[in-house]
């Protein structure tokens, strides 16, 4: 797991500010099991950790721990997709911008996932950019809550416009089962980020039409 960026020392998060406050956790990738799909890669877990679940167990004693899906991309299935309507897509993100206002603090676990065309085998990236209104929702996000742990999850680079609207990013990857507790870990502090890049993340890329491979 790799701290791409942390201004205002946003991380760790501290239980002794945290005591009493509104935690809110946005994304379909903080409760969806990434185990699952993908292909070859696909494990059949016993037992997986989720981000929520993890970040409930370790926080919810002292602070109240809500969730908000914010975005929809259906079950995990290779070779083809089901396409989320994008109505239903407004409505999710809406309401989790809403909760976001109200919370102390916003944490959005999204990025990819093993969904067909995402990180998948037989079928490729269709573009750079995160799928399923992921841009809107973050820079949403951001401009309702300053206080905002943006954690992406993925195995390849992808396209960051909202960068510089978010103070905190964590590039976390497919850890397997555990992989709640592993987050919660770094997000805490009880373990160092000290994971690094094993690929570029381009900041901008010239002449590159959006949505297209």
């Amino acid at each position: 797991i790799v701290l791409l960026k942390n201004e205002a020392a946003l991380l760790p998060l501290n239980e002794a500010d945290l005591k009493g406050k509104t935690i809110l956790v946005v994304g379909d990738n903080a409760t969806r099991k990434l185990t699952e799909g993908g292909g070859s890669s696909e494990l059949k877990a016993k037992d997986e950790v989720s981000p929520l679940r993890a970040l409930q167990e370790r926080y919810g004693k002292i602070a109240k721990v809500e969730y908000a899906q914010g975005y929809k991309c259906g079950p995990s299935m290779y070779g083809r997709t089901i396409e989320m309507p994008e109505a239903e897509q407004a409505q999710l993100r809406k309401e989790a911008i809403e909760k976001a206002q109200k919370a102390d603090l916003v944490i959005y676990v999204g990025g990819l996932n093993k969904n067909h065309f995402e990180d998948c085998e037989g079928g490729d990236r269709r573009h750079y950019e995160l799928d399923f209104f992921q841009n809107e929702l973050i820079s949403g996000l951001a401009a309702a809550n300053q206080n905002l742990v943006t954690v992406i999850v993925s195995g390849n680079a992808y396209a960051m416009p909202w960068l510089s609207e978010v103070k905190t990013l964590v590039q976390a990857w497919y850890n397997g089962s555990q992989s709640g507790y592993a987050l919660t870990d770094i997000l805490s502090g009880d373990v160092c980020p000290s994971g690094k890049l094993p690929f570029t993340m381009a900041a901008a890329l010239e002449d590159y039409p959006a949505h297209k491979l």
